[in-house]
């Protein structure tokens, strides 16, 4: 089977070799692989695993041996590369390659490959750092260890090369199972080339996965929302008690009709943190006049919370109760939750 036909195969009939290398050092140039893992997924499932420690021909550096474990002694009678070079292959066969942050991965074994006398496997690849930064875009780290937490899925013993490749065929199917359900990818070519989508060409439509998916990621904090179209502009901007029940209801079945054309238009969700509700409404406000988005059509009344306002236009400044806000050189003090609080607070304060 070539690659172009492997491409066409619905995902979950796809074969994966997921793979990880630990090294002597950072750089592919003067550095070589101490020990290389490898697993293969297939319909959503480990189906077999390769493992092998490899001599480097150099001494490993004590602050690698300290962050993988692995010291001279281990590797002193392990294959060099060039030993293993054709079972490495021959495991591969035509699976697709993959990998977490996959072109490091991919540097070395070239390296290794080129060094003795053969050619790098030529087989398509699939990076699940990549994917993750388009399908999780509020997560704030993408690293192995960070996916891996967010998905629920238990690491094995990190910097090792075989218990990280599980962990990140772990990754992949999930990954795998998400694209397929919530973006409507059917092929793996579909799948391969999701990775070097840019952002601003996953479209609105698929907003509601993306965020969805996010939830655990989102604050349940006070902040300031914005969501944007796919030419990057805001169109809509609003305030939060806490973000993540806000953005949770743009996506209920109950939503209203403004809410779910929000949706439909925007292909971005950005927030802002802030320190109180009330500093959010004064940022939501000043935010909108700011930005003025086609659907924000004026700065917000707020039926249900109050302000005191202090309307310094007249000679004696006079105090006002008022569910509405505006930059407009008065002093405003609140919020206030009810009506009867503010009240109670202007004849304290009369």
């Amino acid at each position: 089977m070539n690659f172009e036909e492997i491409l066409s195969l619905p995902i979950d009939q796809a074969s994966f070799c997921v793979l990880d290398v630990e090294t002597t050092g950072l750089s592919p140039q003067y550095n070589n692989i101490i020990e290389l893992g490898i697993v293969r997924v297939k319909n959503y499932k480990i189906v077999e695993k390769y493992h092998s420690l490899i001599n480097p021909g150099r001494d490993i550096p004590n602050f690698i041996t300290g962050f993988t474990g692995i010291s001279n002694d281990d590797v002193y009678n392990a294959p060099f590369f060039d030993d293993i070079a054709d079972e490495v292959t021959e495991f591969i066969g035509d699976d697709v390659i993959a990998g977490h942050n996959l072109s490091f991965d991919k540097s070395f074994l070239k390296r290794e490959f080129n060094y003795c006398g053969r050619s790098e496997p030529a087989n398509p690849n699939l990076c699940t750092l990549k994917v993750a930064r388009r399908i999780f875009p509020l997560l704030k780290s993408k690293s192995l260890g960070s996916v891996a937490s967010f998905l629920k899925i238990k690491s094995s013993s990190s910097h090792r090369a075989l218990g990280d490749a599980e962990t990140t065929a772990k990754i992949l199917i999930k990954i795998a199972k998400h694209v397929k359900k919530n973006f409507g990818f059917e092929t793996l070519s579909e799948l391969v080339n999701f990775q070097y989508t840019t952002a601003s060409r996953i479209n609105g439509a698929n907003l509601k996965s993306k965020i969805l998916c996010e939830f655990d990621s989102l604050p349940d904090a006070p902040g300031v929302y914005h969501f944007i179209n796919s030419k990057g502009h805001t169109i809509y901007i609003g305030k939060a008690k806490s973000l993540k029940e806000r953005v949770r209801s743009y996506f209920s079945q109950t939503a209203p009709r403004k809410a779910k054309k929000i949706i439909k238009s925007a292909s971005k969700l950005k927030i802002e943190l802030t320190n109180s509700e009330l500093t959010a409404l004064l940022k939501e406000a000043e935010s909108i006049k700011t930005k003025n988005p086609r659907l924000n059509t004026q700065l917000k009344k707020y039926g249900n919370k109050y302000f005191l306002r202090v309307n310094t236009a007249h000679k004696f400044p006079d105090l006002e109760i008022s569910n509405h806000f505006d930059f407009d050189g008065n002093d405003y003090f609140g919020l206030f939750g009810t009506k009867k609080k503010a009240l109670s607070m202007f004849e304290m304060i009369n």
